[in-house]
């Protein structure tokens, strides 16, 4: 049995899509779909804005640091205190990560690469 998701539009086999919570139809969008929404609804509600804003936020947007989109961005948060600090690439996201959210080793890895002998 074959059926289309309304948000995708793919037409997918019936596993493809969870039941209704009756547990009789299936839901009208696909799994990935259905998740992909939960998952933004989550993240939105984690940084205390709506689905709409979050989408406002990134969609269309640029890494603030290196201004490239290669997946698209995702939201930066300050690991210690929970807070939203803007949109980043995913490579530029992870760099500070590495770097412990710490702007005295992220200093210190730029005057390192200045520097670098092997440039």
């Amino acid at each position: 049995m074959k059926k289309r998701c309304r948000t995708c539009s793919r037409t997918l086999d019936h596993t493809e899509f969870y039941k209704n919570a009756s547990g009789g139809n299936f839901r009208c969008d696909c799994k990935t779909c259905y998740n992909a929404a939960c998952t933004m609804r989550a993240r939105a509600r984690r940084y205390g804005l709506t689905v709409d804003e979050m989408l406002e936020l990134v969609t269309d947007a640029q890494c603030e640091i290196c201004g490239d989109t290669p997946d698209g961005v995702e939201i930066d948060h300050s690991h210690a205190t929970g807070v939203m600090r803007g949109v980043l690439c995913g490579l530029c996201n992870s760099g500070i990560a590495f770097f412990r959210d710490d702007p005295v080793l992220l200093r210190a890895a730029a005057k390192y690469l200045t520097h670098s002998r092997h440039r």
